[in-house]
């Protein structure tokens, strides 16, 4: 049974003018093997997560292609062996039907916002009908009021009466530090 597949390999930094030849090599292990080729786009050349053989640098290859299952590990055996590519990885993509029966998720209103250059714009505003449904859903829920907020306000009330004591201290010391002061003079 075919599946689909897409292969993404990394071609040496030093034949970035000759990838040509190196796609048509890559093509030719997978159309050996019966396999068929359905997409492929060069990423260019980029720099790569961590030095590979003391390269800053590769090009970047992305072929997505069907191919048996037992023919997968010739592929990556003639990958492996091959001189001009510097590391390879194939993952197994999802079949047609998978995808096809995915939705795409629907956007809520707030999400739906339009970004042109540094301006955005909301698209669609809730109808009437919309908002007189929030203000009546608002209405009939009596709003109850939290226990947090009450302990903020005592913890407030609280704090007022510590700083006024506080203040009262250092007016106390205050008067001691003066009443020194004149006494010594």
């Amino acid at each position: 049974m075919l599946k689909n597949y897409e292969l993404l390999y990394i071609v040496h930094p030093d034949l970035e003018g000759t990838t040509d030849k190196v796609t048509e090599k890559v093509t030719e292990f997978i159309t050996k093997v019966d396999g068929k080729i359905l997409n492929q786009e060069d990423w260019g050349k980029r720099k790569l997560a961590y030095p590979i053989a003391h390269n800053e640098f590769g090009v970047y290859i992305l072929v997505e292609f069907t191919v048996q299952a037992e023919k997968l590990n010739e592929i990556e055996r003639n990958l492996r062996l091959s001189e001009e590519v510097m590391r390879s990885m194939i993952v197994s993509l999802p079949e047609e039907k998978e995808v096809k029966k995915s939705k795409p998720a629907k956007k809520t209103e707030k999400e739906d916002i339009n970004v042109e250059g540094s301006e955005e714009k909301t698209i669609n505003q809730p109808t009437e009908e919309k908002k007189e449904a929030l203000e009546t859903e608002t209405a009939v829920k009596p709003v109850k009021p939290k226990k947090t907020v009450k302990k903020e306000e005592a913890a407030k009330v609280d704090d007022t009466k510590d700083e006024e004591d506080r203040l009262k201290k250092l007016d106390e010391k205050l008067e001691e530090i003066l009443g020194e002061d004149k006494n010594k003079k």
